[in-house]
């Protein structure tokens, strides 16, 4: 069995990243799957399902998240950067 989260992209990312972590936990192109929330969308006019997309995105952690909380260590602040 598959022991990764389902966890927000911080790299496949237009809005909120749902779709790219999506992408990658079930292998699926993300690019398809945000295909086939628009064609559901769009035409249906299906407010439901944006609402259910923020929603899902504002609960769904990161990946950068799941990094820190699994110990890894995380690149040092570098001022200069900015």
């Amino acid at each position: 069995m598959d022991n990764r989260k389902l966890v927000r992209s911080s790299t496949d990312s237009y809005i909120m990243g749902v779709f790219g972590g999506l992408g990658e936990r079930t292998g699926i192109d993300s690019t398809i799957l945000r295909i086939i929330f628009v064609v559901l969308t769009v035409p249906t006019l299906n407010i439901f399902l944006v609402v259910l997309y923020f929603i899902v995105g504002f609960i769904m952690p990161t990946d950068d998240e799941t990094d820190r909380t699994a110990g890894r260590p995380n690149e040092p602040f570098d001022s200069d950067s900015f």
